[in-house]
């Protein structure tokens, strides 16, 4: 529908075109002062001129939000167009940076002498930010960047016409400072229509030159903020400060985002930044000793571990954690250092909206190397060299690091093969890991497996459940082994735990979609137990590192092939491998179904904190049409089961009785 809209705009702008002639080679500059001056950077790249997955035109949908109001005496709304392979609108050529002035129901190009600029260049940022205050003087000034993001490591922007190459953090403040320096004007507003750059480090740099930073600790939709009801606030009220002003765009971008369960935005006041900068500098003094400590070492590895993190895709992650969740985390272990690094983040973001899937997000993240060891050196050096922040944070995350990624060995079961017993008719099984490793482990999971039939040394997890219970003494891990498996529009998946809170638990399912690489998201809703596929994520693009803007929505017709983890016993090596595709006929229907009768594999499948994986022996089992259950009536207690139970007892036609304060199902059959 986007696709056809967009042609439609376009053939409407070039009726404009011919209506309203574009000022191409002409300056229209404000004479007097307006109250507002808001300029954004805009980088369309994909965005824009679209990919495999994507017709594209997101930036003219944000530019046709903003002709719906336009300029005025007292607003002044520039664009500069920069860095894109082909832009929807007639008019923005791609093969150089223009300069717009965004009217009612049009734009009008009023610098077109710019030339050829790159995203990654400082100066260009400077020549804009200067040329904008300048030509369009006003009393408050908001500086937008529009494009891709990657947080404290990767920047700002993909410049499509010089090689995907981004404009790092201290391209940014050198873009910003030098601009400041010059016209003697700060911002009232920086933001960052993008994913992930709600950063502390991002915070730190621009806390010089703006009041507020507006920005998203998560990946945001495509489609962004909501420019027309952004410029209908300041038209309504040109008198408007940038804190009130960051809270019309964030409530209006949770309205304007389409899928809010997974999106946040923050109001930070850069004012009081430097006071979160010396509280964490405090318990980074404070924790840095305790890396040569193995169980401070471990306790700490663990808090990050748990901490809600952003942009997260297996193993390529931004490693963007949430600052204030982190140091709840780290309570425990350092209370005094903790709680006031929490209380400044709270005192410096001033307001936040969030989806129910992040409800730990406080704000402000901040790069914690954890997940990506394949790219931790090339990520630490870009960190280091090129993002202007606290060295002592610097040297406490390059040491954690370096330590987390010298553990090469992987956890060691000691009880080989699962156990099996029966309680009461329903079969457990159970390992025992070492347990001097215990607090290493971060993710268990009991697996069902088949052998691959076109290389049969790999085992391909077509069930795995993570309702397993590790004893934190003896190292036992305890499952009950259930004939189900979680599956889409009834085909097996593969299927991946990413974060539990008390509201919703959150999946990541590996699967092909149209052919391209895609993580289906599932939320869990803890209460109701209803699980919701909002959407198939691209994940992390492995030539720019930005993560993906886009949340595909799969429809009828979609070609959908599940991604099976394996693990090759000759090898020794785990990996991905496709299983059948199939057609999307309906809306995608995630849920538990009963497995086919056949023989499979059943063992156990864990990750440490520094990302080593192990499997217990496998054990051969034979899933049949039967299930036993004593007839005598059987008391469950374990409330994650509980549910299960009853609906395989009412399938088999059991017999159920709740006891709703003792949590407890009497089961019965005939």
């Amino acid at each position: 529908m986007r696709l056809i809209r967009n042609r439609f705009l376009m053939l409407v702008l070039t009726l404009t075109l011919i209506l309203q002639p574009f000022a191409f080679a002409r300056t229209a500059y404000a004479a007097d002062p307006a109250d507002y001056t808001i300029m954004i950077y805009m980088n369309g790249t994909d965005l824009e001129s679209g990919d495999e997955t994507d017709p594209g035109g997101d930036a003219t949908d944000n530019l046709e939000e903003m002709m719906k109001v336009g300029s005025s005496a007292k607003l002044n709304i520039l664009v500069e167009t920069v860095g894109t392979s082909d832009w929807w609108i007639d008019g923005i050529e791609s093969d150089r940076t223009q300069r717009w002035r965004v009217e009612k129901d049009h734009i009008t190009l009023v610098d077109d002498t710019v030339g050829v600029t790159r995203v990654d260049d400082p100066a260009a940022l400077t020549d804009f930010i200067v040329w904008g205050q300048t030509n369009y003087p006003a009393k408050r000034y908001v500086l937008i960047f529009w494009d891709h993001g990657g947080g404290a490591v990767e920047g700002f922007g993909s410049d499509e016409l010089h090689d995907n190459t981004s404009l790092l953090l201290d391209g940014i403040e050198e873009g910003v400072a030098d601009a400041v320096k010059t016209t003697k004007k700060p911002f009232e507003i920086i933001g960052f229509d993008t994913c992930l750059m709600a950063t502390i480090e991002v915070a730190d740099i621009l806390s010089p030159y703006a009041r507020y930073l507006v920005a998203s600790e998560e990946t945001e939709p495509a489609n962004g903020w909501d420019y027309a009801a952004i410029m209908q606030a300041v038209t309504n009220n040109s008198q408007i400060t940038g804190d009130a002003l960051g809270k019309v765009i964030a409530d209006s971008y949770e309205a304007h985002s389409g899928t809010d369960d997974e999106i946040t935005l923050s109001v930070t006041d850069l004012g009081k930044v430097d006071a979160v900068v010396k509280a964490l500098e405090k318990l980074v003094g404070k924790a840095s000793p305790d890396l040569d400590d193995q169980d401070k070492f471990n306790r700490i590895g663990m808090a990050r571990a748990l901490t809600e993190e952003y942009a997260y895709e297996d193993q390529h992650s931004s490693d963007m954690a949430d600052l204030g969740d982190l140091a709840r985390r780290l309570t425990t272990l350092y209370p005094t250092e903790a709680k006031a690094l929490r209380a400044a983040i709270d005192k410096a973001v001033v307001y936040q909206v969030k989806g129910q899937a992040l409800p730990d997000a406080t704000g402000l993240s901040i790069f914690f190397p954890y997940n990506n060891e394949e790219r931790f050196d090339e990520m630490m050096e870009t960190y280091l060299e090129h993002t202007p922040f606290s060295p002592d944070y610097q040297a406490f995350a390059f040491l954690f690091g370096m330590t987390l990624f010298e553990d090469d060995t992987p956890i060691q079961f000691l009880d080989a093969t699962p156990d099996t017993d029966a309680q009461g008719g329903l079969s457990l099984a159970s390992v025992t890991v070492d347990p001097a490793h215990i607090a290493e482990i971060t993710e268990n999971y009991a697996v069902l497996a088949t052998r691959s039939p076109n290389a049969p040394e790999r085992l391909r997890f077509v069930a795995m459940d993570s309702l397993v219970t590790l004893d934190q003494e003896t190292g036992e891990l305890v499952d009950q082994l259930q004939p189900y498996a979680f599956s889409v529009n009834g085909h097996l998946f593969s299927l991946f735990q990413d974060s539990q809170n008390e509201v919703v638990t959150t999946y990541w399912i590996p699967a092909l979609l149209n052919g391209e690489e895609v993580d289906l998201r599932l939320l869990v809703n803890n209460a109701t137990e209803m699980p919701t596929i909002i959407g198939a994520w691209p994940g992390i693009d492995e030539e720019t590192q930005m993560p993906s803007k886009e949340l595909i929505q799969v429809e009828p017709g979609d070609r959908l092939t599940p991604l099976y983890y394996y693990y090759d016993e000759e090898l020794d090596a785990y990996g991905f491998e496709p299983g059948e595709e199939f057609i999307v006929t309906d809306e995608l229907t995630p849920a538990m179904t009963e497995l086919p009768e056949d023989e499979y594999l059943y063992g156990f499948y864990v990750v440490d904190m520094a990302g080593n994986e192990a499997v217990s022996a496998f054990t051969e089992i034979t899933i049949s049409d039967e299930i036993s259950v004593d007839p005598a009536a059987t008391e469950i207690h374990d409330e994650q089961i509980l549910d299960l139970l009853r609906s395989i007892l009412e399938d088999r036609g059991g017999m159920i009785q709740w006891d709703g304060e003792t949590l407890t199902i009497y089961l019965t059959t005939d």
